[in-house]
């Protein structure tokens, strides 16, 4: 089964606040490898949202791309699951050596134990940097999606939601050359 979330949610946008202002397109399998590769000298960034089963565009993706982003929530199953995407890291460095793997905790808890326990669990994982910075579940996320904008845009603006994204990219960046998930060959 292929999700088109991304493709969904720009649609959305075009309906309901006008222009999108991102390109778009829906490529699946190894098509994905040949495409970003031609694609990569027309755009200063691209990201690439495969989802996170084992599939033939993940596998690809990791081929291309200078970072990865894998969003976790602190849960066991989801931590089980991180297991499995680091071996398919590690198969991919084989082809990609540059490929960087950052762990961000994902509609984590206000409070109690599991985040520090999630957290403590994925550095035990070879190959992924945990990044230091968590994003809360936060009403805002889901709203501002419904709404085809981003949380940035959505009125009125949660400030804490704002700051853990910018956290997140500035993180990011900052442990990496390049830009989140994506890139040139």
């Amino acid at each position: 089964m292929v999700t088109s979330s991304a493709l969904d949610f720009t649609e959305l946008r075009e309906q309901l606040v006008g222009k999108a202002g991102y390109t778009a397109v829906a490529l699946h399998g190894a098509a994905l490898r040949t495409q970003i590769r031609q694609l990569a000298s027309k755009y200063a960034d691209i990201v690439i949202d495969v989802g996170g089963r084992d599939t033939g565009s993940l596998r690809a993706a990791l081929t291309v791309a200078d970072a990865v982003l894998i969003p976790v929530q602190p849960r066991t199953f989801d931590i089980w699951a991180v297991s499995q995407v680091a071996e398919l890291v590690r198969e991919a460095r084989e082809i990609n050596a540059g490929l960087r793997a950052f762990v961000i905790l994902n509609a984590a808890d206000p409070s109690g134990h599991d985040n520090a326990e999630a957290s403590e669990a994925i550095r035990d994982i070879p190959g992924l940097e945990l990044l230091p910075h968590a994003i809360g579940r936060r009403k805002i996320f889901p709203n501002a999606t419904s709404a085809g904008r981003s949380v940035l845009e959505q009125m009125p603006c949660d400030q804490k939601a704002i700051d853990e994204l910018e956290a997140l990219l500035h993180q990011s960046m900052l442990q990496s050359d390049s830009r989140l998930i994506a890139k040139r060959p």
